[in-house]
């Protein structure tokens, strides 16, 4: 392989061959939680009165519990003014969503309404898994001077890390938002709306917005933890606004690659979980 080195002092270059090699080194990893998919409300927490239940059992499938099925259905296609549905499974019914494809108006994709904050912060740990695995083989060895076997596994580490952040942010400010109710809000002596909280940043909503709500600064209690998420708050938006930021050697993302590369992966998606956990605890559920 050939490498070709800029003397900016000199203006000139010259080219150095060198053989490449590697050692593959293995690295101890820890663990990254994997959350349990709940379903986000069931009838028991919209405290509603139900005037009336239909029970149909699906467990024992045959054709005349299809068709009470197919009726039943039809039924809720037909009329508008019925708005929930339930399913049920141990004890809980679970609130359902009813979604029409509009390609096909006619049939129903009704199933429990999932929490996609369990989702999202599943993403970004199986993500930032494969991230740390792929950080420690590259850092664990010994310089490398093969530029495109480095070339291809930085890619592949871009994109997995950035993935990871993108979507640990996404779980914190989806977390917060579900606290906000269509309602008028006085905050810091302000009267903000629902939409308002929502636009927040993220650290007023950390610092000012859930303080005043739930009487818990989570900066105060755990500020380590909060500095993971400041500071992958600011790696997110540098992933995603893109902001160049040319050096002497014309590099554009530099600094961006650094920041990368130190990212505490571990540290900061124990960060997201810790938040989540200390302003609503039990809200995750270990996958068994």
């Amino acid at each position: 392989m050939l490498f070709y080195l800029w003397d900016m002092s000199s203006k000139s270059y010259y080219i150095r061959r060198v053989n490449c090699h590697y050692e593959k080194n293995i690295a101890i990893m820890k663990e990254f939680k994997k959350i349990e998919i709940k379903a986000l409300k069931s009838f028991s927490d919209l405290k509603l009165n139900v005037v009336k239940q239909i029970n149909v059992g699906t467990v024992n499938r045959n054709k005349e519990v299809d068709k009470h099925l197919n009726s039943l259905f039809d039924y809720i296609n037909r009329n508008q003014d019925i708005n929930m549905v339930g399913v049920s499974k141990d004890e809980d019914v679970l609130l359902s969503s009813q979604v029409k494809s509009s390609e096909n108006k006619k049939k129903i994709y009704t199933f429990p309404e999932p929490n996609p904050v369990c989702i999202y912060y599943n993403i970004a740990n199986e993500n930032l898994e494969k991230s740390a695995k792929l950080k420690y083989s590259i850092l664990s060895k010994e310089q490398n001077f093969d530029a495109f076997e480095d070339f291809n596994k930085f890619s592949q580490y871009y994109s997995f890390t950035s993935q990871g952040i993108i979507f640990l942010i996404t779980t914190v400010e989806a977390f917060i938002n579900q606290f906000f109710e269509e309602k008028d809000y006085q905050i810091g002596g302000e009267l903000l709306t629902k939409k308002d909280l929502e636009f927040s940043n993220l650290e007023e909503k950390l610092n000012i917005i859930i303080p005043e709500l739930l009487g818990i600064r989570f900066s105060k209690l755990y500020n380590d933890e909060y500095q993971c998420l400041i500071n992958s708050n600011l790696l997110r938006n540098d992933l995603i606004h893109l902001k160049r930021t040319d050096k002497k050697n014309n590099i554009s993302y530099q600094e961006l690659f650094k920041k990368l590369i130190d990212y505490k992966h571990h540290r900061c998606s124990e960060a997201v979980y810790k938040l989540l956990i200390t302003l609503k605890p039990n809200y995750f559920k270990m996958e068994k």
